[in-house]
């Protein structure tokens, strides 16, 4: 029975997601049903596909949710009294099970870069996961553009691009630990390598290279494990430890 019209289009869509959690975690990313989210959501699966056309509709959607929740995140992480070293640690300090919408966030990252995932995507959620994606961007780039007007950040005479290079290296070398993390299933390789589920602290392996990563820049404050445990301290605050 399709949802009485008290119900918004954003809430017909916030039933649609809620429900495609549970019918995920009750089954896997690839292997849930399309009948179950209409099921949860106690909407018709006419109603359903006005606002997801397929199984890849729903995890693009649940993706760029997740995404805006991350930029919420990030906004509310930079507003801390942390230098800016220790905001951008904090953001890969957060306890994923307190900061993601599901626990399967990471998982479902991985999925949705692959070209047979996104090729039968609609182009309407295309847009919006792309849409989220370039604000988180946007917004990263913004707080080092700060460090560099501040002179918090200090450029090398003749560099280019310099807030664009800190802040893809930056990423790529998180989101390879998370990917490694998950294909390991928290195996160890090279030492350790604290799974997604864990928190990580000052002795996690990732967090000591990213700390190296960051401190390869010239900061007017390095990033210290002091610094870390500021940070951690900080995002218990914000309820994000």
């Amino acid at each position: 029975m399709a949802p009485a019209q008290r119900f918004t289009t954003e809430q017909q869509e916030e039933l649609i997601l809620n429900a495609a959690i549970t019918a995920i975690e009750e089954t896997s990313l690839l292997g849930f049903k399309m009948s179950d989210i209409a099921k949860y959501a106690g909407m018709s699966m006419g109603s359903v596909y006005k606002h997801v056309q397929s199984k890849e509709d729903v995890l693009l959607a649940l993706a760029t949710a997740n995404l805006k929740q991350t930029q919420k995140h990030f906004a509310a992480i930079y507003q801390l009294e942390l230098t800016t070293p220790e905001r951008y640690i904090a953001m890969i300090l957060t306890d994923k099970s307190k900061a993601n919408l599901f626990p399967f966030a990471s998982h479902l990252e991985m999925l949705i870069t692959n070209d047979a995932i996104l090729s039968r995507c609609s182009e309407a959620w295309k847009h919006r996961f792309h849409s989220a994606d370039t604000n988180v961007d946007a917004q990263c780039s913004a707080y080092i553009n700060q460090a560099l007007a501040t002179k918090e950040l200090r450029i090398p005479n003749g560099e280019q691009d310099y807030a664009n290079k800190f802040s893809l290296g930056l990423w790529a070398i998180s989101v390879g630990f998370i990917h490694v993390s998950n294909q390991l299933r928290g195996k160890h390789l090279f030492g350790h390598i604290t799974p997604d589920s864990e928190l990580l602290d000052h002795t996690s392996l990732q967090i000591q290279t990213i700390k190296n990563y960051i401190n390869a820049y010239d900061w007017q404050s390095p990033l210290t494990d002091e610094g870390i445990h500021r940070a951690i301290s900080a995002l218990k605050t914000l309820d994000l430890r």
